[in-house]
């Protein structure tokens, strides 16, 4: 696995392939969370900065550095830890403070929730396109929460997920309908739990 590290504009400054532990959580209906540890090299410390961003040669999710700490073990090894947030977590640093009230599709409701309170952000320097084929009707009267909060609230609602990626100059948002994978289905591909892994309370089950 190779972990790429870019800078504000998303210029790609390193490429690390040695690290002590890696955390990449995913989430569908939330913000995803990084944790890396990496030894505390004079490199290290150079490459790895608040607000540089950290990306994989097999995923498109990219996360932002939050937090960097250096620990110190007992035999006095010292180690980086690095903390990020999915690149998405930059929506709810914008509170929205237009009131929209909209039946219309996911599509339209999305963009005049960016188009009305992402305009001019710091972070955000660059356009958003959204990607979707849902035509799912919303009902939404927007409160006070911030922008990513309310688009997961959408999302979880109508059975979506959003996902929040650079490419080319653009941020990308795409929503799309979550698949289901569950045994009782038919139209996907199953997941079934091996119980080798050892991450279920309990591993006694059967598949028919």
């Amino acid at each position: 696995m190779i972990i790429n590290v870019l800078n504000t504009r998303f210029e790609k400054v390193a490429v690390v392939d040695e690290f002590n532990s890696l955390m990449w959580c995913v989430r569908y209906n939330n913000v995803g969370a990084l944790d890396l540890e990496v030894s505390a090299t004079t490199q290290n410390l150079l490459i790895f900065r608040k607000g540089f961003y950290i990306t994989r040669n097999d995923d498109s999710h990219i996360f932002r550095i939050e937090a960097i700490e250096i620990n110190t073990s007992e035999n006095g090894n010292n180690t980086l830890l690095v903390g990020g947030l999915d690149l998405i977590s930059i929506l709810n640093q914008r509170v929205i403070t237009q009131h929209i009230n909209l039946n219309q599709n996911i599509k339209t409701y999305v963009q005049k929730l960016i188009d009305n309170e992402c305009s001019g952000d710091r972070h955000l320097s660059y356009p958003i396109e959204i990607e979707t084929t849902e035509n799912t009707i919303t009902h939404r009267e927007t409160t006070n929460s911030y922008v990513g909060d309310e688009l997961f609230k959408v999302c979880k609602n109508e059975d979506l997920f959003c996902h929040l990626y650079f490419d080319n100059g653009v941020f990308k948002l795409v929503i799309s309908k979550i698949k289901d994978r569950t045994i009782a289905q038919t139209q996907n591909t199953k997941i079934v739990f091996s119980s080798e892994n050892d991450n279920l309370i309990s591993s006694k089950y059967t598949v028919n």
